[in-house]
């Protein structure tokens, strides 16, 4: 996002990242602003820092093991 608008793909903006738990999977839609969403299916989050580095790994997985999302930070 920037200047409350998705940012054109390839270029630099503020990442939000929405996560949940538990069993229930309650309806819902993909918001107006978000790119991708596993809206009605189980994930679970892998985030991995390296504070050597200063690099953060993110993956979402499913619950047949797919990876369904992923990203890496690296600060500069």
């Amino acid at each position: 996002m920037r200047g409350h608008e998705p940012a054109p793909e390839g270029e630099h903006g503020t990442i939000y990242l929405v996560a949940v738990s538990g069993t229930k999977l309650n309806e819902q839609a993909l918001p107006d602003f978000a790119t991708f969403g596993a809206i009605e299916q189980r994930t679970y989050q892998i985030v991995k820092v390296d504070p050597g580095t200063g690099a953060l790994s993110f993956r979402a997985i499913n619950a047949e093991g797919e990876v369904i999302d992923s990203f890496d930070l690296r600060k500069n």
